[in-house]
């Protein structure tokens, strides 16, 4: 596997900090609550064309700590609660995958975590910026950022 180049690019949308550890407890997990506004609040404001991202940064260590988390489109919407972000430029790798929703991307992460468990890999997580992109319902790709070793 190859890192792709990515251009950076633009996005708005709702954030909340969290950890794997708290999505793991239904009590403590936010991050369906967070997709849950974004469709309530934005949903009817989105296009045929519009793409939404799930986008995980400000890692305070690597996927053990806590980090930010974004629900997130690329079209313009003028809403005040919303925040801006930005994607930066840089190589990263590219995982597929098609299923139910969030069982399928669930167990990408577990695919993607134990790919960058091992040793052999030339490239690391950079835990710069990394990306959900929901191509449809069930079809999605997730960016991680990487760096060489």
């Amino acid at each position: 596997m190859q890192p792709v180049k990515v251009n950076g690019f633009q996005l708005t949308g709702y954030s909340v900090r969290t950890s794997n550890l708290d999505e793991m407890q239904p009590e403590t997990a936010k991050i369906g609550d967070l997709w849950a506004q974004f469709y309530s609040q934005q949903g009817s404001k989105l296009t045929e064309r519009s793409n939404v991202y799930g986008v995980y940064t400000d890692y305070d260590s690597d996927f053990s700590g806590d980090y930010r988390v974004f629900a997130a489109t690329d079209t313009s919407i003028n809403d005040d609660q919303l925040s801006s972000l930005s994607i930066a430029a840089g190589l990263y790798y590219v995982f597929s995958a098609q299923g139910e929703l969030p069982n399928a991307i669930i167990e990408l992460w577990g695919h993607i975590w134990e790919y960058f468990s091992n040793e052999d890999t030339h490239y690391q997580r950079a835990y710069t910026a990394d990306f959900e992109h929901f191509k449809s319902p069930s079809s999605f790709d997730i960016y991680i950022a990487v760096k060489e070793k």
